[in-house]
């Protein structure tokens, strides 16, 4: 986590990056989300999209909050592990499987990074808890996502450290 950037602005990245991975979920036409549901439901499709943009309104809301009245809220995001080494600690993790699925694609790097997604976004929403909206359509769509049994390596920054025996 670059030190030169606040915690809030760390925050802001996240969800940012949140918005990102919901948006790329909402309009996959079978890549990641169920084919049956992606292309050949047309309800589902204009169900998704109205919900995400209901709920994409409150991310946006609640990251101008963040940026305009950190401070404020510094006390109850201490509270729910999102400030200092647990925030580092989240964010690096979370990092590490964004990049690992910017890298490979794959469904089980998706199925990973969600579930990071969600160590963060429920931690948010208990402070912002109109992020629980958020969280849902999110949830929604991982539950949509391809199922693959084939296990994926770790990202290389958090692999477990082998010890001697």
């Amino acid at each position: 986590m670059n030190e030169k950037i606040s915690e809030g602005e760390h925050l802001n990245k996240f969800l940012g990056d949140c918005e990102e991975i919901i948006d790329m979920l909402v309009r996959d036409e079978g890549r990641y989300v169920r084919i049956d549901f992606s292309r050949r439901d047309p309800t589902f499709r204009s169900l998704v999209g109205k919900a995400w943009d209901e709920a994409r309104k409150s991310l946006r809301e609640t990251m101008e909050t963040i940026g305009n009245e950190h401070d404020r809220y510094a006390d109850i995001l201490h509270r729910y592990g999102l400030s200092g080494d647990q925030l580092k600690l989240k964010l690096h993790v979370f990092n590490a499987f964004l990049r690992r699925f910017r890298k490979k694609g794959s469904v089980i790097a998706l199925k990973r990074l969600l579930a990071q997604m969600d160590t963060l976004l429920g931690s948010l929403s208990k402070a912002f808890s109109q992020l629980e909206q958020v969280l849902e359509i999110k949830e929604t769509l991982e539950n949509l996502t391809k199922a693959h049994t084939v296990p994926e390596e770790l990202p290389n920054e958090i692999q477990p450290t082998k010890r001697p025996l």
